[in-house]
């Protein structure tokens, strides 16, 4: 079983991210956050959403015990580039350019 916990968690690592970084970009407490990531409860709708949108997965993903692989997932130093793009306020015209600039350089 792929739970939900061992998911943020992994997602987390991938992207070389403390509880505390997660917490900030999120609003979600660093201990709600361990809790998850041991298990111990399992989060609010909000919560698992604001989760899906920071680390770019489904919300099928995060609660489908069976998966392991996210349907789309970013790495972790374009999500981070894409992140900060965002909090400067970029347009989606501009989102648009990015994302269709990395995918670019990924297939070629």
């Amino acid at each position: 079983m792929y739970s939900f916990g061992t998911k943020i968690r992994d997602l987390r690592r991938e992207r070389k991210l403390s509880q505390d970084e997660v917490a900030v970009e999120t609003g979600i407490t660093k201990s709600t956050i361990s809790k998850y990531e041991h298990n111990q409860i399992d989060p609010t709708l909000s919560a698992a959403k604001k989760l899906a949108d920071f680390f770019s997965v489904t919300l099928d993903f995060l609660a489908d015990d069976n998966n392991k692989q996210s349907e789309f997932t970013i790495p972790s130093k374009y999500a981070v580039a894409i992140r900060k793009a965002i909090n400067e306020n970029i347009t989606s015209e501009q989102l648009e350019v990015i994302i269709t600039v990395i995918s670019d350089i990924k297939n070629n």
